[in-house]
């Protein structure tokens, strides 16, 4: 989809440089402790500077993510309620609807997950940079008229969340993987006039959303034709891979 593409370049898959004659790194490397190595004499080694000294490049202006007069940024449907079998209480989500939307038509989807303590409303919400870079790229022609889906990642009953220690956050946050596809994507397109065929579905997040988004499209295959994964935790994801399947075994879940 051209808007999970373009996100790329917007929300941190830019490249960054140190010096003329120095590697090109990803973004994320501000995140990684800088080498102390310093040996001059070993050509091999090579001593990287500052990271957080290190200059962005983006693809995307800064004017694509300010509201503009004129623009038809679509409707949001907030807090919609759906029960979920996993959370075992309702869960809440919004859904944006483009500008000129038609229910009698099919649209592409795309499901965006938030970051760690966050909610369903940080992306798409009734101000979001999301939503106002969705709205200009539309009304530009950059991207096709699509319905986002904000996704709420705490999936446990609603009255125990307050508490809650970031490990157990963790682990709870980790049941969305599932629950996406056995609770909410029935629900939405139930709903609303979405497609049901992989290439016109999309799951992205940022920072836990985007190691969430990650492990989402690739135990849903079938199901999702795009990721998009901002500035995700790589830590999180092994947690994920190795930890959390290891863990549900030994409580028989």
């Amino acid at each position: 989809m051209a808007l999970c593409l373009l996100l790329c370049s917007a929300c941190g898959a830019e490249e960054i440089a140190l010096r003329p004659d120095a590697p090109v790194l990803p973004a994320d490397f501000a995140s990684i402790e800088p080498a102390l190595v310093d040996d001059r004499t070993e050509p091999n080694i090579q001593r990287f500077a500052d990271p957080y000294a290190i200059e962005n490049r983006y693809d995307v202006p800064s004017s694509m993510f300010s509201r503009r007069s004129g623009v038809d940024y679509g409707t949001l449907d907030s807090d919609v309620a759906y029960y979920s079998e996993i959370a075992g209480d309702n869960k809440k989500v919004n859904v944006l609807l483009p500008a000129g939307y038609d229910e009698t038509k099919v649209y592409p989807v795309m499901y965006v997950v938030h970051g760690f303590g966050g909610s369903h409303s940080d992306h798409v919400g009734q101000n979001t940079y999301l939503r106002r870079l969705y709205g200009n790229m539309l009304h530009e022609g950059l991207t096709v008229p699509m319905i986002l889906v904000g996704v709420e990642m705490y999936t446990d009953k609603a009255s125990e969340k307050g508490g809650k220690s970031r490990e157990q956050l963790r682990y709870i946050y980790d049941k969305v993987i599932d629950e996406i596809r056995s609770d909410l994507m029935p629900f939405i397109e139930a709903n609303y006039p979405v497609s049901t065929e992989r290439e016109y579905t999309a799951v992205g997040g940022i920072s836990e959303g985007g190691a969430k988004s990650l492990c989402i499209g690739f135990k849903w295959l079938d199901e999702f034709g795009w990721i998009g994964s901002f500035a995700p935790d790589p830590a999180e994801i092994l947690r994920i891979i190795f930890i959390w399947p290891s863990a549900r075994m030994m409580r028989g879940t």
